[in-house]
């Protein structure tokens, strides 16, 4: 798969801390999160490392610290188009992905996962905040062949991308024969990733102004 503040504890739901950090800031801004998971959902966050890192190994997938999605210190990326054109972004070195479940191992039928977004908050003149510019890509993730669970190996079958800011509503039944996982970045408007970042999606560059991105995504079962 190519690719920020505390909530109350609300019934059926959970809240994870987004942040990523100033472009320029004078030291990296540390991350702390609050994860409220009720008795009938689970979630668990993995911190995936981007591709084109050096250091550590790419792709390689750990526990998120504290399930935090914290993005840390954007890095500046710069290159050229086939056409000739210069670009530059700031991109982080990590990706996420949230696996959800639940604790007495049924799929409740019936039943909807809503994700929403709130509580963004940017610095002071930025006119678009974390929403803009980071995205949720939602799959049906499941086992495809017998073995795979002992292998770890799992397959993803897109349900659809979209801003951060949008927020969903995954019908269970979308997910049947495997879980919903959820892939969280930061927008990166490469043309040839699959799928491709939708439309009105933004991403941080050299004129965005420095500071503290951040929001928080509530999840739920209704």
């Amino acid at each position: 798969m190519k690719l920020g503040i505390l909530s109350l504890a609300v019934c059926a739901g959970l809240s994870l801390l987004l942040c990523s950090v100033a472009l320029a800031a004078p030291a990296p801004i540390a991350a702390s999160t609050l994860l409220n998971v009720a008795t009938d959902i689970s979630a668990a966050v993995s911190q995936i490392d981007s591709k084109g890192t050096a250091t550590p190994t790419d792709d390689t997938w750990a526990i998120a610290p504290g399930g935090a999605l914290a993005f840390g210190t954007l890095s500046l990326k710069t290159g050229t188009d086939p056409m000739g054109r210069t670009w530059s972004v700031f991109l982080p070195q990590y990706y996420f992905a949230i696996d959800i479940g639940f604790p007495d191992g049924g799929m409740p039928s019936g039943k909807s996962i809503v994700v929403a977004y709130g509580s963004d908050v940017r610095p002071p003149g930025a006119t678009s905040g974390l929403g803009d510019k980071a995205t949720i890509t939602y799959c049906r993730t499941y086992f495809a062949a017998p073995g795979d669970w002992e292998l770890n190996k799992t397959t993803d079958a897109v349900i659809e991308k979209k801003l951060l800011k949008d927020g969903n509503t995954v019908p269970t039944s979308a997910i049947t024969g495997g879980w919903l996982r959820m892939y969280v970045g930061i927008v990166t408007l490469d043309p040839t990733a699959v799928p491709v970042d939708p439309a009105g999606a933004q991403i941080f560059s050299p004129s965005d102004i420095t500071g503290t991105y951040s929001g928080a995504v509530t999840i739920s079962l209704v």
